[in-house]
């Protein structure tokens, strides 16, 4: 993971880390893969392993009141496998979200940003090379969330 990457990342006083996909989708279990896999109890951090259903947690996000909200998710941006790129918020259907969300994520999060204005959102796409109806991550995917899964038990201990 570039250092670019890492800052933009960072933790702040109160950070939620969402984690979004659907393990039936092959390269879509990113997300999964990486929530099912953090150790981490560091004070003033939230963990949502979302699966395919954010909006489930979209009341306890903004009751909570985080400074700054994480995403990380399988994204067809026009990279290679593996690939990581921070995305946007606001232009997220410009990019492929894998469709296993019942709810288009950009609406989810304007809807919690009108609630918390000051919110800093930050969504890690990961390019996937397969989501089709399978289980596990191809090479390149196991990779990336490997590194991602890194970071985050160092930067949030």
């Amino acid at each position: 993971m570039d250092q670019a990457l890492k800052k933009e990342l960072k933790f702040k006083d109160k950070t939620v880390l969402a984690f979004i996909g659907s393990e039936l989708r092959a390269d879509d279990g990113l997300g999964p893969y990486i929530g099912n896999r953090l150790n981490l109890r560091k004070e003033g951090l939230k963990v949502i392993n979302a699966f395919s259903v954010i909006e489930n947690y979209v009341e306890d996000i903004i009751s909570w009141a985080p400074q700054k909200l994480i995403i990380v998710d399988a994204a067809f941006f026009g990279g290679s496998a593996g690939e990581m790129r921070i995305l946007p918020f606001e232009k997220l259907s410009s990019f492929k979200i894998v469709s296993t969300h019942s709810f288009p994520l950009e609406a989810i999060l304007k809807i919690i940003k009108q609630d918390l204005p000051d919110l800093e959102i930050k969504v890690l796409g990961v390019q996937p090379h397969d989501v089709g109806y399978s289980e596990g991550l191809s090479p390149a995917v196991k990779r990336a969330a490997d590194e991602i899964l890194e970071f985050f038990n160092r930067e949030f201990l």
